[in-house]
């Protein structure tokens, strides 16, 4: 039996199902006042009951992020379309050019000049990036980081609301006490629900009380968003780069995107360390 054409009410219908998945960019780079704004896409994507065309959409949408968060409205100035090579060589953009731009205050462990440099660039917010920590990073830990065989850094890109933002100072503000590793790994144990309270002021600072920081100094320093303008200078290298994603590990010259399996970078960093 031919199938009825559609009427006006429900091509309308299936148009809004698939604004779904649309989220404007920004031409701007982010203020404060647009934290509120942003809805990022999560690439737990429900596919919810749709027409034949509009699942396979859906579905061919789902599979291009693998857990992970992704910056839609950005903060390039550029508003770049492209989102780079994920798991592959930078043919758009030179990732190891990106790690040389890094500012050596930017926090690392491991051998400070081991030739391969590997790179997490993530929020503390982001669920995903709390997935990584809790499986990726034991392993790299473990097998390369206390060994001295690379050098490994830490990058923040809040953007999933102000207590991202809230959460990034607090670390590097942990940073100048020389726990910035105690304090981020506090953060991600505690990870609650996005700007729910679990990493405001009061809980930030109850923080750095429970792994033993000089808390008036800490406490001031966050009061002052001391490091509000190096953390804007991580977003902008992040964006120049148009990383859109967290977390995003790079591996020397390779961009991955995506909480994958610790295998997945075991073998990048293994290729390269041969």
């Amino acid at each position: 039996m031919p199938r009825k054409p559609k009427t006006q009410s429900e091509s309308a219908k299936e148009n809004k199902e698939l604004e779904e998945f649309v989220i404007p960019t920004s031409d701007h780079a982010l203020s404060d006042d647009d934290f509120e704004n942003i809805q990022p896409r999560r690439s737990n994507i429900l596919v919810r009951t749709l027409t034949p065309l509009n699942s396979v959409l859906a579905i061919i949408l789902a599979l291009t992020v693998y857990n992970t968060y992704r910056i839609e409205s950005g903060y390039s100035n550029n508003n770049l379309q492209n989102t780079g090579i994920v798991q592959g060589e930078g043919q758009n953009y030179d990732y190891g050019e990106l790690v040389k731009s890094i500012g050596k205050d930017a926090p690392f462990q491991g051998n400070p000049d081991a030739e391969l440099i590997v790179v997490e660039l993530g929020d503390y917010q982001c669920p995903f990036c709390k997935r990584y920590q809790d499986t990726v990073y034991p392993e790299l830990k473990q097998r390369y980081i206390d060994s001295g065989k690379i050098k490994f850094v830490y990058l923040q890109i809040p953007f999933l609301g102000n207590e991202s933002y809230l959460a990034s100072n607090a670390a590097k503000c942990a940073q100048e006490q020389n726990k910035f590793w105690e304090y981020h790994e506090h953060l991600y144990a505690n990870q609650g629900g996005e700007n729910s309270g679990a990493f405001n002021v009061d809980k930030l600072k109850g923080f750095a009380k429970d792994i033993d920081l000089n808390t008036s100094q800490f406490n001031k320093c966050l009061d002052d968003k001391k490091y509000s303008e190096q953390i804007d200078n991580e977003k902008i290298l992040a964006s120049k780069y148009n990383i859109r994603e967290t977390p995003t590990t790079i591996v020397g010259e390779m961009m991955t995107a995506g909480a994958y399996p610790p295998e997945t970078f075991i073998s990048q960093i293994d290729s390269r360390l041969k």
